[in-house]
């Protein structure tokens, strides 16, 4: 199962960047990446997906997928 996360990565209280995981290793991949954010002494805020948007379309051939958004 493919887990998503959202990390909000901030410098000196302010908002320095955002970064989003989505894979089925996303949890080791996250551990890695907070891991390096505390050496070099960025804050952090981790948010994980707990459900998400799709917008579809369907037509005769079948349905397919538009748009996608994670709900945090």
């Amino acid at each position: 199962m493919t887990s998503h996360y959202r990390l909000d990565i901030r410098k000196d209280g302010a908002l320095w960047g955002t970064l989003h995981l989505e894979h089925p290793n996303a949890e080791l991949a996250l551990a890695d990446f907070t891991r390096l954010l505390d050496a070099h002494g960025l804050s952090h805020q981790v948010m994980q997906a707990v459900g998400e948007r799709r917008l579809l379309e369907s037509t005769p051939q079948g349905v397919n997928l538009l748009f996608r958004e994670a709900g945090f």
